[in-house]
């Protein structure tokens, strides 16, 4: 029973490959023939894959692949539709990886015909059973490889250029497909270019798309690959049109120097990647947070979590990196954490001490956490870098002008009827707002300095002045804001 059994298996193999062999012929000539949709519906009906790739004759399954890479990428060129053309490019993928590496098979005792196996451990057991004979192995041969390496290397160029033109276009959505569809193209065996740079820039316009998601599943799998982004630059002046000319080696650009086409010639390094990555992925995780409806709290914080971890990362790795400084204390203010904040701000002043915005941005946390004295000093050194930082004299301002509102409540509290301790407390009051408005007014003419056409700095000063009975400055105020109210 077993004999009869091997022999129906191994007769069944047989008559399966003529079959196969058959149909890879006859979607061959449909194809042949410009009946592109028939020649797809003949391919698609051949049950050839990635199963039993290599337990058939090798020849028979190149034929396939090669033929559905050739219907698939017609079609897609004639229909402009991605998805074929992505079919055309995995098809070119199978093709190369299955005329690679070693071939293994024996003959079957009864029926002379040869079994493949896709292992040698395959090869081993068949062996072993006793019904195989003259077991081989030997290099795969390329049958169609040479003849698909161009189409595959056209394939990338197109969704590469196809990206481009997507962007230009400002359809983002397609410009990012393209990006990555290129980017596995060029990735086949066959031509082995991991342009890793497709891949940032397809996050960088999924960004521009508003889709996340998407953007962050690629900005992780970069770094996950260790992308840098780092590359050599080779540019040269050309001697006819004085235009910058860039070069993809320096042998490429040393022949054009030699030729005499070209001159001052410069190498250069691009700087490295990374750290804008780590910045996308917290920026990504702190407008995903923002996008989310008031009662999502809870989702919230943890988006807001995620970017800090990822900006701490970031950080640990480039701890020079200023910028992912910055970045780190953005996300602990939309976090709520203030005084993580103003540590990686004076983290960053500590690298910086020079930068105005640094003081500044801790000026206006510090006020808002009550500190208010660490406020004016932060707002005065801000002054100081940057003598014309209106914002912060303004900001200084309305700090000092912030006392009036307690006056006033404290005023509003005395009783209608004064006596002599309430009298002198009302004084005090009153002594104390004109020494706030004397101090204001100080910070307010420094901005008017610099800005004479904000009309609510000037409306303010207009007020200070009447308080402090300053009738000429008051007047020529008035005339300006009313000029610029016309």
């Amino acid at each position: 029973m077993r004999k009869i059994f091997s022999i129906a298996a191994a007769l069944f193999i047989s008559v399966t490959a003529f079959a196969q062999e058959d149909q890879v012929e006859e979607a061959q000539d449909a194809f042949k023939d410009g009946n592109l949709e028939q020649a797809k519906a003949l391919v698609d009906k051949i049950n050839i894959n990635d199963d039993n790739y290599f337990t058939i004759e090798p020849e028979i399954v190149s034929d396939f692949l090669f033929v559905k890479g050739n219907i698939y990428l017609a079609l897609g060129e004639k229909n402009d539709n991605s998805d074929e053309l992505i079919a055309a490019a995995v098809a070119y993928a199978d093709l190369a990886g299955v005329e690679k590496g070693k071939q293994y098979y024996a003959k079957n005792k009864e029926t002379g015909d040869y079994t493949y196996f896709r292992f040698q451990e395959d090869l081993d057991k068949a062996m072993a059973s006793g019904e195989y004979k003259k077991p081989k192995v030997k290099d795969r041969k390329k049958y169609h490889s040479e003849e698909a390496t161009p189409l595959v290397s056209n394939l990338a160029i197109k969704f590469h250029q196809g990206a481009i033109d997507a962007y230009n276009a400002k359809d983002f959505k397609k410009s990012r497909m393209n990006f990555v569809s290129a980017f596995q193209v060029y990735n086949n065996p066959l031509l082995g270019k991991s342009d890793t740079t497709l891949l940032f820039n397809a996050a960088a316009v999924g960004i521009s798309e508003n889709n996340y998601p998407a953007s962050l599943t690629i900005y992780e799998q970069l770094l996950d690959i260790n992308y840098t982004g780092i590359t050599s630059v080779y540019e040269a002046k050309n001697k006819e049109t004085g235009e910058t000319n860039t070069f993809t080696s320096k042998k490429d650009m040393d022949m054009q120097i030699k030729f005499g086409v070209v001159e001052n010639d410069t190498t250069y390094v691009t700087e490295n990647k990374q750290p804008s990555i780590y910045k996308s992925i917290g920026s990504i995780y702190l407008s995903l947070g923002d996008d989310l409806a008031p009662e999502d709290s809870l989702q919230r914080k943890e988006y807001y979590q995620k970017a800090i971890v990822a900006l701490k990362d970031g950080k640990n790795k480039f701890p020079t990196d200023e910028d992912l400084l910055l970045a780190l204390g953005n996300a602990y203010l939309k976090a709520g954490n203030q005084q993580g904040f103003i540590d990686a701000m004076q983290e960053a002043i500590e690298k910086d001490p020079t930068n105005e915005v640094l003081f500044y941005n801790i000026g206006v946390v510090s006020n808002n956490l009550g500190m208010k004295e660490e406020s004016k000093k932060a707002y005065e050194k801000a002054i100081e870098l940057k003598p014309d930082y209106t914002d912060a004299y303004i900001n200084i301002s309305a700090l000092i002008l912030s006392r009036e509102g307690e006056i006033n409540e404290e005023i509003s509290a005395l009783p209608i009827k004064l006596n002599k301790k309430n009298r002198d407390k009302l004084k005090a009051l009153n002594t104390e707002k004109q020494t706030i408005y004397k101090d204001a007014i100080v910070y307010l003419e420094g901005a008017y300095e610099y800005d004479k056409t904000n009309i609510s700095l000037l409306q303010t000063m207009k007020n200070i002045y009447y308080a402090l009975d300053r009738n000429d400055d008051f007047m020529r105020v008035k005339k300006e804001v009313d000029a610029l109210n016309k």
